[in-house]
């Protein structure tokens, strides 16, 4: 059923089904995770024991930077500004 105030009214018993999710593919949202992991490992970043999508880095001042991962999204916090600005680019 089309959803409320959606309805067309020459195509009102028509609705349309996608194949795939709106990312795309699960697999491709796999290969994703995969590659990013890699290249946050590879750089310094620690994997959260407790949620694998966090990754946490401190430098030899003791300043951290978090990063946390949702589906294709990524927020990056901390308090170390020159290397959330080195990530970013």
């Amino acid at each position: 059923m089309q959803p409320k105030g959606f309805v067309k009214q020459w195509h009102e018993n028509l609705v349309c089904r996608s194949k795939k999710a709106l990312l795309g593919l699960k697999q491709e949202l796999g290969s994703w995770y995969e590659e990013i992991d890699s290249i946050f490992l590879q750089h310094g970043f620690l994997r959260s024991k407790n949620d694998p999508n966090i990754y946490s880095m401190y430098d030899e001042h003791g300043k951290i930077i978090l990063i946390s991962l949702y589906m294709d999204e990524m927020i990056i916090k901390g308090n170390a500004d020159a290397l959330i600005k080195e990530i970013k680019v």
